[in-house]
């Protein structure tokens, strides 16, 4: 069975990660081009959380811009929805994006998993769900 991490190891695994989510600069894309995941850690309470976030970005303007893969004439999302969401509520026409195209299906969802644990929002049985999900059989 593998070892657990340390909440230290973890920490320095979400740190390398987001260093390289947010590697480069980012683009600007149209909303309209932009595409929810399928599979989004997220489900609790999404109104309140999105008056909060949009108040936010309202306020101080978008800081952490979401990630996106291409595909086709579209964007797709891997991390950032509830910050797309915030925007389109806002309504924001274009906003800043990290496009990730090197990233496989797998990486993308696992990012995606690792951007919303850490997140106070996501209960217990979301997290356990969408990492059974994610982890490769």
């Amino acid at each position: 069975m593998p070892k657990a991490l340390s909440r230290r190891d973890l920490g320095n695994a979400v740190t390398e990660i987001s260093r390289e989510l947010f590697a480069g600069r980012p683009v600007p894309l149209a909303l309209p081009r932009l595409r929810k995941r399928t599979v989004q850690p997220l489900s609790a309470s999404l109104r309140l959380i999105l008056l909060r976030d949009s108040e936010s970005i309202s306020k101080q303007g978008l800081l952490s811009p979401p990630t996106v893969r291409q595909r086709g004439d579209r964007y797709g999302l891997i991390a950032g929805q509830r910050r797309y969401l915030a925007c389109k509520k806002l309504g924001f026409k274009t906003i800043p994006c990290f496009n990730r195209n090197d990233l496989t299906d797998g990486e993308a969802t696992a990012i995606s998993l690792v951007e919303n644990v850490h997140r106070a929002e996501m209960n217990p049985i979301d997290k356990g769900e969408k990492g059974f999900k994610a982890a490769p059989l």
